[in-house]
């Protein structure tokens, strides 16, 4: 095999691996009513504040999807730590990654309900344990908890 075969296999192989990685984390976005069946995670600040988590998984077209929203724990005007935990932290579903996190909406605890919730549909199959499928992010310092 010439250098030039070589290069072009491995070149070929990468853009194999690329396009089949593409496929499972593709996604489909959609918004709804967050309102029962919203399981409660939280994140408790340095400074006491603590930040609410709903999330939930759910079946659309035979997919995995998953919809949350989250009610700040800060004062308005102080949610930056917030918005930058969200852009970095992946979300796992029963070892699923389903990508950011950044697609989650952030409410002020003053705000009025009814809140929408921002949802994703994944590539990936639905199966009945999903719908109490361990939620998690997963980041650089992986400090999401269930309370």
């Amino acid at each position: 095999m010439t250098a030039i075969h070589r290069t072009m296999f491995v070149t070929l192989l990468l853009v194999s691996v690329v396009a089949v990685t593409s496929c499972r984390t593709a996604q489909t976005t959609f918004e709804e009513a967050a309102v029962s069946g919203y399981r409660k995670m939280g994140i408790t600040w340095s400074d006491g504040e603590k930040t609410q988590i709903f999330v939930r998984t759910l079946e659309r077209n035979g997919q995995l999807a998953l919809c949350s929203y989250a009610i700040s724990g800060f004062k308005p005007g102080d949610g930056d730590a917030e918005k930058k935990m969200f852009a970095v932290n992946r979300l796992i579903v029963d070892g699923h990654d389903i990508g950011s996190a950044q697609f989650i909406p952030v409410y002020k605890r003053d705000a009025f309900a009814p809140f929408r919730a921002n949802c994703v549909q994944t590539t990936v199959p639905w199966e009945r344990g999903l719908a109490r499928a361990d939620i998690s992010m997963d980041g650089p310092n992986r400090f999401v908890m269930s309370y």
